[in-house]
């Protein structure tokens, strides 16, 4: 099924505020490709510019479709597992703030010493990134 997006006026107004204020990447792209579908583009091209499959663009259009911005912009992520680093989270931001770890080795030393976590180091490393928490180094 082929996807439509015809914008009014007034719902282009809502796109350009939500993408003005929007500081989550995720729901970005999402707004991004109801924009290009409007502008005639092809969900081959969208998906290439999101960095998505096309099958995600097509998920995004039918959401859109649904529920409009409000459905669109709704990222739905039950049952996903939540990290053990979650709890720590501002401990190693306050950490690496203070300059305590040179070396992902020593924040790993810490979370063993001090909250009983044993983890790897590409763990830790992953979660930092994904986080936004800059470490000195990634791991080889």
């Amino acid at each position: 099924m082929a996807f439509v997006v015809h914008l009014t006026p007034k719902t282009h107004k809502e796109l350009r505020r939500r993408k003005k204020n929007e500081r989550d990447a995720k729901i970005l792209r999402r707004l991004l490709c109801i924009e290009l579908k409007d502008l005639g583009e092809q969900n081959r091209k969208i998906a290439r510019l999101c960095g998505v499959c096309i099958d995600t663009i097509t998920d995004w259009l039918r959401l859109y479709e649904d529920g409009g911005f409000e459905k669109l912009c709704f990222l739905a992520y039950e049952g996903r597992r939540i990290s053990v680093l979650d709890a720590v989270k501002g401990d190693l931001k306050k950490g690496i703030k203070e300059g305590r770890y040179k070396k992902l080795a020593d924040v790993r030393e810490e979370l063993k010493r001090v909250h009983g976590l044993d983890l790897c180091i590409s763990r830790i490393w992953q979660y930092a990134k994904k986080n936004s928490l800059h470490l000195s180094r990634r791991p080889s």
